[in-house]
């Protein structure tokens, strides 16, 4: 049985193949300093790709694992313990295959509330070491839950969490975010003991899943579009047509869901305009349009959802 506790050890980094999520790097125990000695997201952990850095010893903050490959890649860097903040149903089954346990307190963009600040900090404290914090992209929301949660412990300080966002690209579109970090506090001990305990997977609208669905194709999307709407060779599973087909499907069930139906009528154009799109990309493809064409149309989707985003994602 594996530790749930990580007394002081260094990994040797190996050399994965780029289908895994990323390469162990060495590791300590965690190291709770002086708020003022806590320098977090110094540099991107050697070894991992850009977007995964080592926030304070024996915290890591990065993107979504994928698959088992990924966990794999976490369980070799030493990471037992995990806490996503994406709106996602997270990989229990992929995790506790490599002895990982998950934690899962979905935020907006828009921030955090109170509650969410609290059960972060409860989840954070509470996880054994190495940690691992993510969202969908690892650029605005995991930095900026890890950040808050790291504050409320007392573990860095205000200045050092927006060093984080920096550091990891968070979009200033998310002011929210950055707001959350700059007004973190430090908690007493009742407040977080207050917080319920996270649970492996949270309960999430059907309509907050559908999204986490859209964006994992849209990213799945861009790589076959740099390959020239092929798959990729780093992700030769990937079928363009399959994944349009994925987009405008969760495109299709988001527009339908109750927890929208109230939304106003702008909201519901650009969900319709959106799925057409996605539903024209995917003909493209399979008709074997000219390139060109196809990256007209998948500009054309990414407008649509980019003009729906600026006034409704949160």
């Amino acid at each position: 049985m594996r530790r749930t506790t990580l007394a002081t050890k260094s990994l040797v980094v190996s050399s994965l193949s780029l289908a895994l999520f990323f390469v162990a790097g060495s590791c300590s125990a965690p190291q709770v300093g002086s708020r003022a000695e806590n320098t977090p997201a110094r540099a991107p952990v050697a070894g991992l790709p850009l977007g995964v850095y080592e926030v304070v010893p024996g915290v890591y903050s990065g993107p979504m694992p994928e698959g088992r490959a990924g966990f794999e890649a976490l369980a070799a860097l030493g990471v037992v313990s995990v806490l996503s903040v994406d709106g996602a149903r997270p990989d229990v089954g992929d995790a506790a295959a490599c002895e990982i346990a998950y934690a899962h307190v979905p935020i907006r963009y828009s921030g955090l509330t109170e509650g969410e600040r609290d059960e972060i900090a409860r989840a954070m404290r509470d996880a054994p070491r190495p940690l691992y914090v993510h969202c969908h992209h690892g650029k605005h929301r995991g930095p900026a839950a890890a950040a808050v949660g790291l504050i409320a412990l007392g573990e860095i300080d205000n200045d050092a969490g927006l060093a984080l966002l920096e550091r990891a690209g968070t979009s200033r579109s998310y002011p929210g975010l950055w707001g959350a970090v700059r007004e973190g506090e430090t908690l007493d001990t009742a407040t977080i003991e207050a917080a319920p305990a996270a649970p492996p997977v949270a309960q999430v609208s059907d309509f907050v899943s559908g999204m986490s669905v859209v964006d994992h194709a849209w990213d799945n999307l861009k790589r076959c579009k740099a390959a020239g709407w092929a798959a990729p060779t780093d992700h030769p599973d990937l079928a363009p047509a399959s994944e349009a087909g994925i987009l405008a499907d969760a495109l299709r069930a988001a527009a339908h869901d109750p927890a929208v139906a109230d939304k106003p009528s702008d909201f519901h154009a650009w969900m319709r305009e959106a799925n057409a799109s996605a539903t024209e990309l995917e003909r493209l493809i399979v008709a074997g349009a000219p390139r060109g064409r196809v990256g007209e149309g998948f500009a054309t989707l990414g407008a649509s959802c980019k003009a729906c985003h600026a006034k409704y994602r949160d």
